[in-house]
């Protein structure tokens, strides 16, 4: 076939040879997946972190110093601090005057900071008169250590090494441990420094600003155009300067330069015209006078003069600016010749890898980038549409003669960032380059992150469902390291059985997910069953249950501490036997801690110990009076866990720390979590027995039984195909994959691959089975889409967040249920719920619901005024604290919460009668108080109050004042 397509094509419409296609480059398709594995090697996933943690501490930290490297003392100048150079040290810290080094894992466990010391030299005189001293090795402070940069223990480190430091050899490294928690610095997106950007402020005006940073200071310049007069402002300006005064200051005094400098066009002159009239009406002409004006507005202001071509030679068309950084550098007249020449020394090596040099035709400049910040990714360099790497290349890699920095260095990949990528034009596959092609992707699936790289055929599906699975991924369990069972974390959630998929993806294997599994392959029958598969819901096999699907582990951590006081401290005790409720001290040991296998339930005590009744206390220790203290397990009733470690360690204040380590094993319940690697969540229905569920021909049962209509409305294919593939790997016992947009390169396999691996062994070509009714026995009427499905368990378990209560605890103020599961709070009936109720007309449930099973009480209300009495429980006499009788007093019952409402409001209303101020009143006051006429003022009050008194009488007793 290909032998006919070339003879083909060796000849044009007319019969003739086509010499251009003789004349072109030979083309062939290089599997280039090589370079990936290769390229993570040197960059890695927190490559990013490592490589700026370990510039920060071997470079920037000493220019930080060297910017600011003297202290003077205000009073004496003769008394200064110099520092003269600054480094870190090794992690370690020191413990009763001996250093010990430190480890990752033995922060972890003891709630440590992974950290080392700060060391400089420094130089320091005490005086004018006094010597110049030297101080050598002086620890100024600490620096918290990145796992895994040049300056920790893990650094270098292979496998077995890191094994004896209680480390995963899979953890990748990048962040900190900061009192025993691991803390990783996130990456924030920010406007570039150094470069021009222009915008709109909130007002609308049009911007250009230019965040200026060196490593002494930082400055923000923004040129603003304000009712098309143009302004400066900048931190040094106490406020905004006019544009013309700026250029007058630098040594343009004339206008008509200023306007050249700008360029040709005549509207640059229309536009700067208002601004010259605005310099002009302050008086500024000269070069001396706007320095002088510029003075008093400045706080520290130097100007200095700029050695610069004339405007006419600026703007010319025929030449570009050439910009570095922002900085102008100079003009070019052939800027493309100059841009490939750049090109041509970064491929040599001559230049920085991450060298970016752009041609803006539109601006007529030429950018060049070597500042930090730029997301850069490499890509295959093309001449003419045929890429320069050759099958040799590659072969040479898998070899082990070339490395990835190898193809930088002779030329065959470079780096783009996001600017240069403007001036190239980018290739997906081999076949698809042009001949102005000037670059080849390497793989295209690397434009997905890890998250969404490991759904597999993602090009298949809507694409809101690979953003839902990308955040579903992360709430996955699995296994989350080598070392997971000598951690001390606060939570921890183990999948029992985790397995790898059996349908993969490149970056499944790049990024090592398949070693540390977050999901079980499940057979899924794709039918409706039972009714309790609705919405999403899914239909589970008990046997499966049994086991072992989707069991999990939960691990939490409760930790304890022995207290030291001034002269006595919190003590191990035994715990007494003599206990009034000995089930629940059964589980403590001798010291009064939890002994590790001991099932632990619901309210049992697993921490005793003797706390001193007075911590203060000056007295002698055998003085010392103890009382006993315990700790008491808060888990699910019914639910019993396990003791699974008891740790020890202290503190830096040297008190005795105690953790103990809460297993849990759970298996799938109604209400649990569960989702495809598709953005298909849903939760546990039902669980039937194995006898009753389909089963097909050969035998094969199905772990979960899924509602077909979860594909139509959410389009997601790729889950069939996943079914597909995996169904085949299984009859074929090989691993297939499905990489996004990876058919052509032959990293995913194509749906007419799969459905001839099936029919070869046996299976439909579409994967549907004959399946047979457990409960009947007969066959169903319809072949039933089956096959595995990577599934993944959730974290949301329903046995952490079912909670309902009776009667139970109350709030103090209101007398209201508590809200909250932890604190055992009721269920809250909301503003709507109580609309809904109403217009059920359901009366009898709001009134039960808002008062009756909430806060009801009791009180006394005059019937004569309609405010609240009391009852005197001496007397056994009904008040009214207004009317001062009992006559008129009734029992009524109202929620506590309103009976407080009209106490505050009553309170409220007493505390501000008469003292309502207006406007006016204050104005007349002002006018008392400036004429001294206190009398007067004493006169307006007395009658204002009196008025306000007898508009108050008349709406408490409408009918009339009585007697």
């Amino acid at each position: 076939m290909v032998v006919m397509k070339d003879s083909a094509m060796l000849h044009d419409g007319t019969g003739k040879v086509d010499k251009q296609f003789l004349a072109a480059p030979v083309k062939s398709a290089v599997d280039k997946f090589q370079l990936l594995p290769e390229f993570l090697k040197v960059r890695g996933l927190v490559k990013q972190h490592l490589d700026s943690y370990n510039f920060f501490v071997m470079t920037e930290i000493k220019k930080i110093v060297r910017a600011n490297d003297l202290v003077t003392s205000r009073v004496n100048p003769g008394v200064y601090l110099r520092y003269k150079d600054v480094w870190i040290g090794k992690p370690s810290e020191v413990v009763d005057g001996v250093t010990e080094s430190l480890s990752p894992q033995k922060c972890r466990l003891s709630d440590k900071t992974y950290a080392a010391p700060i060391y400089v030299n420094i130089e320091y005189r005490n005086g004018a008169d006094s010597p110049i001293m030297m101080k050598k090795d002086v620890v100024i402070g600490r620096m918290p250590i990145m796992l895994r940069s040049l300056s920790c223990v893990l650094h270098g480190k292979d496998e077995d090494e890191l094994a004896k430091l209680g480390e995963c050899p899979l953890d990748p490294g990048g962040y900190f441990v900061v009192k025993g928690n691991e803390k990783v610095i996130l990456i924030q997106e920010q406007l570039s420094k150094n470069r021009i950007i222009i915008d709109k402020d909130k007002k609308g005006c049009i911007q250009a600003s230019v965040m200026s940073s060196t490593t002494v200071k930082k400055t923000k310049t923004i040129i603003r155009m304000e009712k098309e007069k143009i302004y400066l402002y900048l931190n040094s300006f106490t406020s905004k300067v006019p544009i013309m005064l700026v250029m007058k200051a630098m040594g343009m005094e004339a206008d008509q330069e200023v306007v050249q400098m700008l360029g040709r066009d005549p509207q640059y002159a229309t536009l700067l015209l208002p601004s010259i009239q605005d310099c002009a009406s302050i008086g500024v002409y000269s070069q001396q006078q706007a320095l002088d004006f510029l003075e008093k507005k400045c706080y520290c202001l130097g100007v200095e003069d700029l050695s610069l071509l004339c405007g006419e030679e600026l703007h010319s068309p025929s030449s570009y600016l050439i910009i570095l950084n922002g900085l102008i550098l100079g003009k070019h007249r052939r800027p493309q010749m100059f841009a490939n020449a750049m090109r041509k020394l970064r491929r040599a090596g001559k230049v920085g890898d991450f060298v970016s040099i752009y041609v803006n035709e539109k601006q007529r400049c030429v950018y060049i980038a070597s500042d930090g910040g730029r997301v850069c990714r490499p890509l295959v360099i093309a001449d003419k549409g045929v890429s320069r790497i050759k099958n040799h290349h590659m072969n040479e890699l898998k070899d082990g003669a070339r490395n990835f920095d190898s193809f930088l260095r002779e030329g065959l990949i470079e780096y783009l960032d996001v600017n240069e990528e403007n001036n190239a034009l980018i290739a997906l596959y081999e076949g698809e380059a042009t001949s102005e092609t000037t670059h080849i992707e390497i793989e295209p699936f690397t434009i997905l992150g890890v998250c969404a790289g490991l759904i597999p055929f993602p090009h298949h599906n809507q694409s809101p469902r690979n953003t839902y699975q990308c955040a579903m991924g992360k709430q996955a369990m699995g296994n989350i390291a080598y070392n997971q069972l000598c951690r001390t974390d606060t939570l921890i959630y183990l999948l029992v059985y985790p397995q790898r998929p059996l349908l993969t993806t490149r970056t499944i294997e790049l990024v090592g997910y398949d070693k540390l599994g977050a999901g079980q392959n499940a057979t899924v029958a794709v039918m409706s069953y039972s009714g309790y598969d609705i919405e999403d819901a899914i239909v589970m096999n008990k046997s499966s249950l049994d086991r072992g699907f989707g069991r999990c582990i939960v691990m939490k951590k409760l930790s304890a501490k022995y207290q030291k006081y001034e002269s006595v401290c919190e003590q191990i005790s035994s715990p007494r036997r003599s206990h009034h409720d000995p089930e629940k001290i059964q589980i403590l040991d001798n010291d009064g801690l939890a002994s590790p296998g001991e099932i632990i339930r619901h309210q049992d005590i697993y921490l005793q110990k003797e706390c001193p009744v007075d911590p203060n206390a000056k007295s002698h220790s055998s003085q010392t009076q103890y009382r006993t203290c315990k700790q008491t397990y808060k888990g699910a009733e019914g639910e019993p866990a396990v003791v699974d470690r008891v740790a020890l360690c202290s503190d830096d204040k040297q008190n005795l720390i105690v953790k103990f380590m809460i297993r849990h094993t759970r298996r799938p319940e109604v209400g649990d979590k569960f989702s495809s690697r598709h953005g298909q969540k849903g939760v546990c229905g039902t669980i039937i027995q194995q006898e009753d569920f389909p089963f097909s021909e050969r035998g094969i049962c199905p772990d979960l039984i899924m509602n077909p209509h979860g594909f139509p409305s959410r389009m997601t294919v790729g889950k069939m195909i996943e079914l597909l593939g995996s169904k085949a790997g299984v009859s074929c016992g090989k691993f297939h994959y499905g990489s996004a947009f990876g058919e052509p390169s032959g990293h995913a396999h194509r749906v007419e691959d799969i459905s001839e691996t099936l029919v070869k062994h046996g299976f439909c070509y579409n994967g549907k089975d004959f399946l047979y009714s457990g409960i009947t026995g007969t066959p169903l009427q319809a072949y039933i889409f089956m096959g595995p499905i990577y599934y993944q368990k959730l974290k949301h378990m329903v046995l952490d967040k079912m909670h309902a209560r009776g009667m139970g605890p109350r709030q103090l103020i209101t007398r209201q249920p508590t809200e909250g599961r932890s604190r055992n709070g009721g269920l809250r009936v909301g503003e709507m719920e109580r609309d809904c109720l109403i217009a059920y007309g359901t009366s009898n449930l709001v009134y039960e619901r808002l008062m009756i099973s909430s806060d009801p009480f009791e009180v006394q209300v005059c019937r004569k005024c309609g405010l609240l009495g009391y009852i005197n429980y001496h007397t056994k006499t009904k008040m009214c604290s207004t009317c001062k009788n009992g006559d008129n007093i009734s029992a009524t019952k109202l929620p506590y919460a309103c009976k407080l409402l009209f106490q505050k409001v009553l309170e409220r209303n007493e505390r501000d009668n008469g003292l309502n101020f207006t406007e006016d009143d204050a104005k007349a006051l002002a006018r008392i108080v400036e004429e001294n006429d206190f009398e007067e003022m004493r006169e307006e009050l007395r009658h204002d109050m009196r008025e306000e008194l007898q508009e108050l009488i008349k709406s408490w007793y409408p009918s009339g004042t009585p007697n």
